[in-house]
């Protein structure tokens, strides 16, 4: 068992990630890194109110504000890279959260998009990012 079934607490605590594991999390977080950055850039020429909503919206999801859930998942990237496992427990990155987050920008679209082509290629694109950070809160979880 790896959690008890009183209480849940984690009774086994893994330490390492198989090398097809360790590729795996690497890979999403450098692709959920990129994702970020380039979504919270567009905020920037966006009006001063749509602004702030998109940031408060942001930290909703996530928990904290977008700079500080970006640098959270830079030095998660870091630890994974550099086979810091141990430090990754007490980061508290919103790696789950950003799926929610994700799952919220896909509502956000359908209400949105006008174009079908558009809002169903958007959809495809975010839904993918959702489960990329599903799988790698998974993969996280599974270290602490």
């Amino acid at each position: 068992m790896k959690y008890c079934g009183e209480c849940g607490k984690r009774l086994v605590r893994r330490t390492n990630l198989s090398p097809k594991e360790h590729s795996k999390a690497v890979s999403i977080c450098e692709s959920l890194n990129r994702s970020l950055v380039s979504h919270v850039k567009t905020w920037e020429g966006r009006p001063l109110t749509e602004r702030q909503r998109l940031e408060y919206d942001f930290q909703v999801e996530t928990g904290m504000p977008p700079e500080m859930a970006l640098d959270k998942m830079r030095v998660l990237e870091s630890n994974l890279k550099g086979k810091e496992f141990a430090k990754i427990a007490a980061l508290g990155a919103p790696v789950k959260e950003l799926a929610s987050y994700f799952d919220h920008l896909k509502a956000q679209v359908r209400v949105i998009e006008t174009d079908p082509k558009i809002r169903k290629e958007a959809e495809k694109r975010i839904a993918e990012y959702a489960s990329m950070a599903l799988d790698l809160a998974n993969i996280v979880t599974s270290l602490i």
